[in-house]
């Protein structure tokens, strides 16, 4: 108890706002494993993934932009879908106004990956640095994990434990780990200050779930 009221503390003072410190620590509190028989059925591909979206079968239109206009920033982004077949996240950063992130989302059901332990997607990129997001009931906290991209298409994976609780950009240092069971809400993001067009690819992403 002594260790999570130091951690709270420490939020609080970088944050400098009690009212949403407290709301940190609710999240916190409630992010343990709990049970659900949640999207139970084994893929085409493997029997150790399920397909979340398929941009070959389905469009886009679940997916919506979240950039730094929520903080007065004024990067740009588009979502397309390219050939009927990739959801194409595209876009401009820019540092105006303390700015310099731009994000795409969707929304998932509550508990549909609690049997699940972390993302696989098949992208392609343009050399530059995303990262995935999770997000829980409160969206302004999520858990993200980098990785780079180059123009061919790759298949990346990333467990749920390998990923790091950030609030609106910072950093959390040992902060709790996110679960599959309190995921409702995945995306991308893009933050590296770089104010030069991007572009990111995105064919399928699917959940898995560790084989041992």
């Amino acid at each position: 108890m002594k260790e999570i009221s130091v951690f709270i503390l420490m939020l609080s003072l970088i944050i400098g706002c009690n009212e949403y410190s407290t709301e940190i620590s609710q999240e916190i509190g409630s992010v343990k494993e709990e049970p659900s028989d949640f999207f139970t059925q084994e893929s085409e591909s493997s029997k150790n993934t399920e397909k979340l979206f398929d941009f070959s079968k389905e469009s886009h239109s679940e997916w919506f932009l979240v950039n730094d206009d929520v903080m007065g920033g004024v990067s740009q982004a588009q979502i397309q879908r390219i050939n009927q077949s990739v959801m194409s996240f595209s876009g401009r950063l820019s540092l105006k106004n303390n700015g310099g992130f731009s994000s795409v989302r969707s929304f998932l059901p509550e508990s549909a990956l609690a049997s699940f332990d972390g993302l696989t997607f098949k992208i392609r990129g343009d050399g530059r640095l995303y990262s995935v997001l999770v997000t829980t009931q409160n969206p302004r906290i999520s858990w993200q994990s980098e990785f780079e991209t180059d123009e061919g298409w790759q298949i990346v994976t990333v467990p749920f434990d390998e990923m790091r609780m950030s609030v609106r950009g910072w950093k959390v240092e040992n902060s709790p780990k996110i679960v599959g069971s309190k995921v409702t809400g995945i995306g991308f993001i893009i933050s590296d200050k770089i104010q030069e067009p991007f572009n990111l690819e995105i064919d399928w992403i699917a959940a898995h779930e560790d084989s041992g």
